[in-house]
């Protein structure tokens, strides 16, 4: 994100301090200070998600891209990675560490040999007001330690000309559940509803049909706003405290499976952003992580909540992403590569089979579990800008990730 968003008329409403809060930090590519190198647009050879240009519209998704090198925990150092930095528009909220299958982050790794396999693991953690816990997010495999039972595949191509969803579900029902009462089907029976896995957002999405009967089905009324005093980028649904929520959401998945994301993953009290760009709290509202406008495009979202019950892991050789029950406080970690090859070294090398992965272990509360690219960096070197990094000029506030890099070892079978 660069600094040109957050002056003039790109501050939308919001202070210099709330605007750079909520992207997670700003660079100055401009500076003295900075390392960045610039590259032509057509250069860079940077794919753009088709979404995301429709929904930039007119405004393009970046228009300033360069390389810079990328130092990592134990002496590891990703050299010339590509990266886009936007400089405009308001229908983004914080850039993030891309690892998608054209990932300049996975091509990196795979090509200095410190992993083996395009895939990642991914245990989002929870941003329970309540019940807060860390996530981890593996480069090159799986962590089976925060797995329980065995994997349910789904394939990687249901994308369509509107909607770019390489991680979809096919909900065949979604049920209202709440202490006491009888459950309420939110969607029309025998309607199967499309729905993409977005890690990095914190609400759910829903169709415009399911949105109005989760309204009506718990009393929501507009009456409830966002206090003038607070900043909230993308509101949920809000209830005054009085009211509140008390339900959970089960989603009936196209193979059986139903996923039920209980209370306290659903409801906090409401979160947003003084005019020093600092996380307040207002006890007096309940917001509902349910986005409070329809989806876009015809496709649910599955955000961070969903994950805080399910492991997920792709794996881009085969085409295919995986949940499967998530052990929430799993002790320890058992990583292990997504292809037998990276599982035993060659005849005449010795080693284990965890040599080709690096783990990132992540303190999640209240921030994305993708990390932001720019302030991994800041928060990895602890203030120090490193050499050839582009200079940090605003950090995201409320604190930070902590993160761990399990380096790897034994042999090196790439």
């Amino acid at each position: 994100m660069g600094s040109e968003l957050c002056v003039g008329d790109n501050l939308n409403g919001s202070t210099p301090e709330q605007c750079a809060s909520r992207r997670g930090g700003l660079i100055d590519t401009s500076s003295e200070d900075s390392s960045f190198i610039g590259l032509p647009i057509d250069k860079a050879n940077l794919t753009s998600d088709r979404v995301w240009a429709r929904i930039m519209k007119p405004l393009q998704p970046y228009k300033v891209a360069g390389t810079v090198d990328l130092d990592l925990k134990h002496n590891l150092r990703l050299q010339n990675l590509t990266v886009a930095v936007i400089t405009e528009g308001q229908n983004h909220n914080a850039g993030h560490l891309g690892l998608g299958p054209n990932s300049t982050v996975l091509a990196g790794l795979i090509s200095q040999g410190a992993i083996h396999d395009k895939g990642f693991g991914l245990n989002a953690g929870s941003q329970s007001y309540d019940k807060p816990r860390p996530g981890s997010l593996v480069l090159g495999g799986y962590d089976k330690a925060n797995v329980i039972g065995a994997f349910r595949e789904y394939p990687m191509n249901r994308s369509s000309d509107d909607r770019n969803c390489p991680l979809q579900l096919n909900v065949v029902r979604l049920v209202l559940r709440r202490p006491g009462q009888d459950d309420v089907d939110l969607s029309p029976k025998g309607v199967i509803v499309p729905s993409c896995i977005e890690p990095y957002d914190n609400l759910f999405r829903m169709l415009p049909y399911v949105l109005d009967d989760f309204r009506q089905n718990t009393d929501w009324s507009n009456d409830t706003v966002v206090p003038n005093d607070l900043y909230v980028v993308e509101p949920g649904l809000l209830y005054p405290s009085n009211v509140g929520f008390d339900g959970s959401l089960v989603f009936s998945l196209e193979d059986g499976w139903d996923v039920e994301v209980p209370n306290e993953e659903l409801q906090h009290p409401l979160r947003g952003l003084d005019a020093d760009g600092q996380m307040q709290l207002r006890n007096n509202t309940t917001e509902v992580n349910i986005f409070a406008e329809p989806a876009l495009l015809d496709k649910a979202v599955l955000g961070k909540a969903f994950l805080s019950q399910v492991y997920l892991a792709v794996d881009y050789s085969k085409g295919m992403f995986m949940l499967a029950p998530l052990l929430p406080n799993a002790q320890g970690s058992d990583l292990v590569p997504f292809s037998p090859d990276s599982a035993s070294c060659s005849s005449g090398k010795a080693g284990i089979n965890k040599g080709l992965l690096i783990g990132l272990i992540v303190a999640v509360c209240l921030v994305a579990i993708l990390l932001l690219l720019w302030v991994a960096i800041y928060l990895t070197n602890r203030g120090r800008v490193p050499p050839r990094i582009a200079r940090v000029v605003h950090r995201a506030t409320g604190g930070g990730p902590e993160i761990i890099l399990l380096r790897p070892n034994g042999c090196n079978c790439g």
